[in-house]
């Protein structure tokens, strides 16, 4: 299945035109891995808009699922990431 916000019931061809979507309709600053992997500590996936307990300026997760449940729990967005293999 394809990559979806259900807010909007709007699918898209992959995880990156979602990440861009969620930026400029939600005005939620998350982001994906610029490359074909994760980052030196193993991340996938950003989200700009928390601070992490350590003072980072941004939370990390290690699987889209992740980002999922926190995106649904912290900032009410319901989105999908279904792309198979993570």
């Amino acid at each position: 299945m394809q990559p979806k916000c259900k807010e909007c019931d709007e699918t898209f061809d992959n995880a990156t035109l979602l990440f861009k979507h969620i930026r400029k309709q939600h005005y939620l600053d998350v982001r994906d891995c610029a490359g074909p992997s994760c980052d030196n500590h193993g991340h996938w996936c950003y989200c700009f808009e928390c601070d992490t307990k350590f003072g980072k300026g941004h939370r990390s997760f290690d699987s889209y699922s992740a980002l999922e449940q926190h995106m649904s729990c912290v900032h009410g967005l319901q989105v999908c990431f279904q792309l198979g293999v993570w």
